[in-house]
């Protein structure tokens, strides 16, 4: 039988149950005793086997005393076998479980070694991307550093020349022209620093409002025709179709990008043109879209430098940057604020031939928006006159505080102002301006405009401004900061100014912003006492 077990198994059937073969080894046992009880009652014991019996047992046994006691030993053997099995089989169970336990604790630690591969991979990734900003911070701070003091040895350089007694008065007029362009090109880099810093943190927004695609190109080559001039090239606007009256979008960052895309083009261009190409894709007001490509007739481009053009800090060569100057920063920016607006920007340029950036911005208009069949004709262009208004603006028999703590400030603010005809009182910190203007509203003499700075000690401008509304002065407050951004000037109107005006002061948009409010049909005229409140008609 168990012969024919293993010949069944060899042969590929399928294994028996164990409990078969535990069932086959008592019926063998069985009956073997069977077989040796009916051999004794036949022959008798054999005298060895009765030596073998112990002392206590009975020398003779009969028939049926030989047939319990085999029939003992052959259950005490099965019993046995059975209980070997039984313990065989839960060995083999436990065994198993362990067996599977193990390969779990296998798999568990294969994952684990798997999970550290990964840390440590992304632990090395992480270290060569510090190492890289490292690397890129220290380009960084040295080719601001570099940008920084270039003109501010320029500036230093030629004021040095303005205080020697024997300089004749064209080279002071070159002196003070070079100082005036320097501190221009050291105001754009600073302000293209904390864009790109605003950018990177987030803290850069965009609005939506309605302006005028025309009239924004039109003051853009206005404002580049200058530069242009100087390098004898030709700047011109060019139209593809006609445009809408008015769009939706957010001018000042329209303006910034075409300002740094066109001052780009002017840099790299030696001689021939710069053109600016506007068209519409499309004129349905869901998906409207505008392109402007700034196409000059400069250098050119490898594919190689193009890859690599929107990094900040990027110039196709280091000899470029030494030739030509700029940070780096203005397209890196410009690609930024483009994508911000939900447009995208994109480069053609063959090297030795010119260089095409085309931008498509989304925008939007209204559906009875007017359009421009002929926009170069639309414009109406800026009288000569124009651009001096500011020589004209006169502020005689104004009476101005100025708030500032600034020794350097004061003197040139209070001579801008005084130049113009104003009268000008001049305080060092927050608290003195609430005291003297609120004295003089009291008095019945008060100040037309006050120009604030708003980071002055012993009380800021925000406070002071505060102070004031809170006692109910209605007076004008102008606010004079450093601070440039959107957030800034709302964080001023909010504290009770008025108007902004930033640093560095241009002393146009000064005269400008304080005619403004001298001159406003509406304009308030203030009393003494009651401080009540008289608006003209």
């Amino acid at each position: 039988m168990f012969s024919f077990l293993r010949r069944q198994k060899t042969a590929g059937s399928p294994s028996p149950s164990p409990l078969l073969y535990y069932a086959l080894a008592a019926v063998h046992l069985a009956a073997t005793g069977t077989l040796l009880v009916v051999g004794r009652m036949l022959v008798g014991l054999d005298t060895k086997l009765a030596a073998a019996i112990p002392a206590w047992l009975p020398k003779q046994l009969s028939p049926s005393q030989l047939e319990l006691l085999a029939l003992g030993v052959a259950g005490g053997t099965a019993a046995l076998v059975l209980l070997l099995a039984w313990c065989g089989r839960r060995a083999a169970r436990r065994i198993a479980q362990r067996h599977v336990a193990i390969e779990e604790e296998k798999s568990a630690l294969t994952e684990q070694n798997s999970q550290l591969a990964r840390h440590a991979d992304e632990l090395r990734k992480a270290c060569k991307q510090a190492e890289e900003a490292s690397r890129s911070k220290s380009e960084f701070l040295a080719t601001m550093s570099n940008e920084i003091r270039t003109p501010l040895t320029a500036i230093l350089g030629f004021a040095d020349n303005l205080l020697s007694p024997d300089l004749s008065s064209e080279d002071q007029i070159l002196a003070a022209q070079t100082i005036r362009r320097n501190s221009e090109h050291l105001l754009e880099v600073i302000g293209d620093i904390l864009d790109l810093s605003k950018i990177e943190a987030g803290r850069l927004a965009v609005q939506r409002v309605p302006c005028s695609i025309v009239q924004l190109l039109a003051e853009m080559a206005s404002q580049m025709r200058v530069r242009a001039e100087t390098k004898r090239l030709e700047l011109h606007v060019d139209y593809r179709g006609p445009v809408p009256e008015t769009i939706l979008s957010d001018p000042a960052r329209l303006k910034q990008i075409l300002l740094n895309l066109i001052g780009n083009a002017i840099r790299f261009t030696s001689r021939g043109t710069v053109r600016i190409v506007t068209q519409m894709n499309n004129r349905q007001a869901e998906s409207a879209e505008l392109r402007i490509d700034v196409i000059d007739t400069g250098l050119g481009m490898t594919p190689q430098q193009i890859a690599g053009l929107f990094q900040p800090l990027s110039q196709a060569e280091s000899s470029t940057a030494r030739q030509f100057g700029g940070s780096g920063l203005s397209l890196s920016i410009s690609k930024r604020l483009i994508e911000m607006l939900g447009g995208a920007i994109a480069v053609a340029s063959r090297q030795g031939q010119g260089t095409t950036f085309a931008t498509t911005i989304p925008v939007q208009f209204a559906a009875g928006t007017n359009w421009i069949e002929r926009p170069s004709e639309a414009v109406t262009p800026l009288r000569k006159s124009d651009t001096h208004l500011t020589t004209r603006i006169s502020l005689a028999q104004c009476n101005l505080l100025l708030a500032d703590d600034g020794p350097d400030n004061q003197r040139l603010i209070s001579f801008l102002l005084r130049k113009a005809g104003a009268s000008v009182t001049i305080v060092e910190n927050g608290q003195q301006a609430v005291d003297k203007i609120w004295e003089s509203f009291q008095s019945g003499s008060p100040f037309d405009v006050v120009l604030m700075d708003m980071e002055m000690p012993v009380l800021d401008g925000y406070s002071a401004a505060s102070a004031l509304r809170q006692r109910h002065y209605p007076g004008a407050i102008i606010a004079l900061t450093a601070h440039a951004t959107a957030g800034d000037r709302e964080r001023c109107l909010t504290a009770g100014c008025d108007d902004f005006v930033t640093k560095p002061v241009d002393r146009a948009q000064l005269l400008r912003t304080i005619d403004r409010y001298l001159g406003s049909p509406s304009r308030t005229t203030l009393t003494s006492g009651s401080g009540r409140l008289v608006r003209e008609a």
